[in-house]
């Protein structure tokens, strides 16, 4: 019996080790809160050498990659067409007349800003990459179901 309860305790253990989360280095949490005091649903995991935030900050879905030194390395945003800026939204439209942002995801490295954006019409899903100086180009297309 008592090997039976030891055997109980040290597999509760385990699962209890095994689930708990992963502890976020204390500056990289600092940058972190200081910069998103709104953010909500905060979930962070390791990615290899990279912590990575995945969070909502004013309706928008986010996710910080921040390598040891606490800078962030690279981002993502999920948003819909009020988010892309003017410049790009104008272009987007005008250049794909007939149909309709579905959805965007905005990925910065280094600095350097790209955007994925889904448009569709009745019959097609679109996938359009577009960088920061307007360029833009049709990467997939999709039939309907």
């Amino acid at each position: 019996m008592k090997n039976i309860m030891l055997l109980f305790i040290l597999l509760f253990s385990i699962s209890l080790y095994a689930n708990e989360p992963p502890r976020v280095d204390k500056i990289i949490l600092n940058v972190f809160k200081k910069a998103f005091p709104q953010a909500s649903s905060v979930d962070w995991e390791k990615d290899g050498a990279l912590w990575v935030a995945c969070f909502k900050d004013q309706d928008k879905m986010n996710i910080l990659y921040f390598n040891h030194e606490a800078e962030v390395v690279k981002s993502r945003r999920y948003y819909q067409e009020d988010g892309l800026p003017a410049f790009i939204l104008a272009r987007l439209l005008k250049r794909y007349e007939g149909k309709t942002i579905h959805g965007v995801t905005e990925i910065t490295v280094g600095g350097r800003v790209t955007y994925s954006i889904i448009m569709q019409d009745a019959k097609k899903w679109y996938q359009i990459d577009a960088n920061c100086d307007g360029v833009m180009q049709q990467v997939k297309s999709f039939r309907k179901a």
